[in-house]
């Protein structure tokens, strides 16, 4: 059976453009939706591949696992999405070689247009430590924050991911737990 919803879902992640997507990706993206039959295959994602050339020029919104938007022109929704989130005080996180880039200005510039307060924190390394964490945490509380938007690269969303999973449990013990476990002793041959 064809599990055609699942295979849109997955392909429309990413889509290839007009040059188009090299076929060994091309061919994974439908394996992994368990098709077996090759010219099914081919035929429904000549169908896709054709009605959506621009994929990457369009807006996008995805909510799993949390509420992204995509695309030109996002940034102008900003204060929209985040009183459609009851969000009034955002934490902007962003990583430390986007801090000084023009989208930033940008985003703080539609907050605070829509009257939305908000602050940059931009210690996030890439591949974010706990300190940097624990950090964006304290940032958080200290500015009495109600949500956080992450913007940048994929650093800047892994850290904000980890802000927002530690900030509400107090501190980043949720991070470290597995620094406290005894290293097991070899068993004996």
């Amino acid at each position: 059976m064809v599990d055609v919803a699942l295979i849109k879902q997955r392909y429309d992640m990413i889509k290839r453009t007009r040059q188009g997507m090299s076929n060994w990706l091309f061919n994974q993206v439908i394996k992994s939706a368990n098709i077996q039959q090759k010219s099914k295959r081919t035929n429904y994602m000549k169908t896709i591949a054709s009605n959506d050339d621009n994929f990457f020029l369009a807006q996008k919104d995805w909510t799993f696992p949390v509420p992204i938007a995509y695309g030109p022109g996002r940034l102008a929704d900003i204060g929209n999405i985040c009183r459609r989130l009851y969000a009034s005080n955002p934490l902007i996180v962003t990583d430390s070689g986007s801090n000084n880039l023009p989208f930033i200005k940008t985003l703080t510039d539609h907050l605070n247009t829509s009257s939305l307060s908000s602050t940059v924190f931009s210690g996030i390394s890439p591949n974010p430590r706990d300190d940097e964490i624990e950090a964006g945490c304290q940032a958080y509380r200290d500015g009495k924050h109600d949500a956080i938007i992450a913007i940048g690269g994929g650093s800047a969303m892994d850290g904000a991911k980890a802000i927002g999973m530690t900030v509400f449990v107090g501190d980043s013990a949720g991070l470290s737990f597995a620094y406290f476990l005894s290293i097991p002793a070899p068993s004996a041959i």
